[in-house]
């Protein structure tokens, strides 16, 4: 479950959460430079992870499998973070393609692992992981507000 509140026009991204249902992990950021990741069962914080940017969470995404969150920006970067990492290492990788907000950032469940984003200028892109670049690009309508992928 994911859930975007689209406060763009406002110039923030509001409350951004990602849910991982096989932990009780609760992802959350927005309009703060840090992703908190909350243990719903315990009812507590579990970890802090710097975003290392300038700019609001517009959308998160994680795999309990591999402890990957990716992070979509206001920017237009897309930023993965591994959370076993060490804070001052975690973010292991950092696209800059998209040249407007992003909408909506998607890391496929394990196996695959890709990563799909969409911007409000309607680039969705496709990037492996592994890859310093996209790997497909398709365009869609502009003007975008919100998406989700299943």
């Amino acid at each position: 479950v994911s859930i975007y509140l689209d406060r763009s026009k406002q110039g923030g991204a509001g409350m951004v959460v990602d849910w991982e249902q096989e932990t009780g992990l609760l992802m959350t950021s927005g309009d703060v430079r840090i992703i908190r990741i909350w243990d719903t069962d315990r009812e507590m914080k579990v970890q802090d992870i710097p975003t290392g940017a300038d700019s609001c969470v517009t959308s998160l995404s994680c795999d309990s499998h591999r402890s990957l969150i990716v992070a979509g920006l206001g920017d237009g970067s897309i930023r993965v973070y591994d959370r076993r990492m060490a804070l001052s290492e975690c973010r292991v990788m950092t696209y800059r393609e998209h040249t407007a907000w992003v909408v909506k950032a998607y890391l496929q469940k394990h196996p695959e692992g890709n990563i799909m984003s969409v911007s409000v200028n309607g680039d969705v892109r496709f990037f492996d992981p592994r890859m310093p670049e996209s790997v497909k690009v398709l365009q869609i309508v502009k003007g975008l507000t919100a998406l989700d992928i299943h």
